[in-house]
């Protein structure tokens, strides 16, 4: 038994660090991709958020294209896994029409909890 189950203590895996882990994935595989912000840019001082001009909401955490010479379009909402299924982060309505808009044209997307739902998003391919 882990240290942490002795504890009753499970460590939550933050939501930047799977958009790490997701973004470092698929530049191996020569993707190119890049983190969009999406809340504005925070102000410690202030404790508020400075809103980006012009954004448009929904629009994935991770965008990009595959690099294999189809250059199909990616896109990955990436959510943090809660403790129970019923904590999992969940996507809002504009980020799931986002996702649809991207596959409509034939792009690549889904909501991501961690790799292995990108791994078999890119099976799709």
């Amino acid at each position: 038994m882990c240290k942490y189950m002795k504890k009753n203590i499970l460590r939550e895996t933050k939501e930047s660090e799977v958009q790490r882990e997701i973004m470092k994935f698929l530049r191996l595989r020569g993707c190119c991709v890049f983190k969009h912000r999406n809340v504005g840019i925070y102000i410690a001082k202030k404790n508020k958020y400075i809103p980006l001009a012009d954004g448009e909401k929904g629009i994935s955490d991770i965008i990009g294209y595959i690099g294999d010479g189809t250059s199909r379009f990616i896109a990955c909402e990436v959510k943090r896994r809660g403790k129970t299924p019923c904590k999992d982060g969940k996507p809002s309505k504009e980020q799931l029409e986002f996702i649809q808009k991207v596959k409509d044209k034939g792009g690549l997307a889904c909501v991501a909890y961690d790799l292995d739902d990108v791994i078999n998003m890119l099976k799709q391919q």
